[in-house]
């Protein structure tokens, strides 16, 4: 091919196509029907990894960094570690600072994996959530979805 066939190719290529659309932010208020009757179906802790990570393993007594990224059922994001400025959530396993569906769906990740944690009421806020749960569109009973990525595992914060 020629130099000015290849120029005359480039110049018709149309450069203003849009990109991929960007990730879906989910619905910008609860749809708290669907939440209800979605959160009845979930009974038990169901864990999706996503990405399978290479580093070392979290287990009960060490300390964990993850990003994360909360919904309700029906998909609304009612909290995510970009929100604070982009900044890990770190916590010791076992020590039960967070909810026992993060204790338990964290268990044997390795650093560098992504999960998806469907967690029932049970194993969220149960009836009684938190005012900042509350604040946050989270009622009674319901049940919460979050994707996790794990960036460290050791024996010290």
């Amino acid at each position: 091919m020629v130099k000015g066939e290849l120029e005359n190719r480039v110049k018709r290529i149309d450069l203003n196509i849009p990109g991929p659309p960007p990730l879906d932010p989910g619905p910008r208020s609860p749809n708290y029907d669907l939440i209800a009757k979605a959160s009845a179906k979930i009974k038990t802790l169901k864990v999706t990894d996503i990405e399978i990570g290479t580093g070392p393993v979290a287990r009960e007594g060490k300390y964990v960094t993850l990003h994360y990224r909360g919904m309700l059922p029906d998909g609304y994001i009612f909290d995510q570690t970009t929100k604070s400025g982009g900044k890990p959530i770190r916590f010791r396993l076992g020590e039960g600072s967070v909810i026992k569906g993060w204790e338990q769906g964290i268990l044997g990740m390795k650093v560098g994996g992504k999960r998806q944690l469907e967690i029932p009421s049970e194993l969220a806020y149960g009836a009684n959530p938190p005012d900042n749960a509350l604040k946050s569109g989270i009622r009674p009973n319901t049940a919460l979805i979050f994707i996790v990525e794990l960036l460290f595992v050791g024996d010290r914060p």
